[in-house]
């Protein structure tokens, strides 16, 4: 059987420590199966249109994390049946997961504030003690330009990884692309680039993010990159 599909499944802890180059851990794999769909073709005795379902849990204090899928791989874990015919790989998957530092991000707008409005200076007449405004003689408005948001603002967890895929066996290919999951809420399609038919689906990547809360604030009001503010109110 040719590889068609692995939808891989792999829930990640996003606790991102400094760690020495190269320092490497295997994914977890919890369980791997093929789903139940799919047919053989008759002249080539491939089984086409199903998936591998590979979870793995991980944590991602380790640098980079790696996961070999073959005929060992699939054998091991016992269901790689379809009816009654055994599905046997023959190609190599090397799957290379490298954490980016997750993020999180808020939605900004453009607001300007008056600071103070058009100012005259005065006078006082010495016999009368009448204020009278200088005409002549003004300030004029200051508006401070920012960037702010208020506590309605959703913010969203970015969560970036380098994934390498590397194929051997037919129409073998190795391809390293950046994703971001958005917190496993995006599913990434990886494809072969010399058989569409055959595609990678990562799942989940990045779902479990414990020790990486949103932050606890309200609304920002920012003046600069290095000046800014809570805002307290609207």
């Amino acid at each position: 059987m040719r590889f068609s599909v692995i939808v891989l499944t792999s829930f990640l802890l996003l606790i991102l420590l400094t760690v020495p180059p190269g320092q490497t851990t295997p994914l977890s794999v919890s369980d791997i199966y093929i789903e139940p769909i799919g047919s053989e073709d008759p002249s080539t005795h491939e089984w086409k249109g199903s998936f591998w379902v590979i979870t793995a849990l991980a944590d991602t204090k380790e640098s980079y994390l790696f996961y070999k899928f073959d005929e060992t791989e699939a054998d091991y874990y016992g269901q790689n049946k379809v009816g009654n015919k055994t599905i046997v790989p023959t190609a190599t998957i090397k799957i290379t997961i490298t954490p980016r530092r997750p993020y999180w991000e808020r939605q900004l707008n453009s607001g300007r504030h008056l600071v103070y409005p058009l100012t005259y200076g005065t006078y006082r007449n010495g016999f009368s003690k009448q204020v009278s405004k200088l005409l002549d003689s003004s300030v004029p408005p200051f508006n401070v330009d920012v960037l702010e948001c208020d506590s309605s603002a959703v913010w969203v967890l970015h969560t970036p990884f380098d994934v390498k895929i590397e194929k051997l066996g037919t129409n073998s290919f190795s391809k390293t692309v950046q994703i971001d999951t958005v917190g496993g809420s995006n599913i990434v399609t990886i494809v072969n680039p010399y058989d569409a038919s055959e595609k990678m689906l990562i799942k989940d990547l990045g779902k479990i993010r414990t020790g990486i809360g949103q932050p606890a604030t309200s609304g920002l009001i920012i003046f600069s990159k290095k000046v800014a503010f809570e805002k307290l109110t609207n």
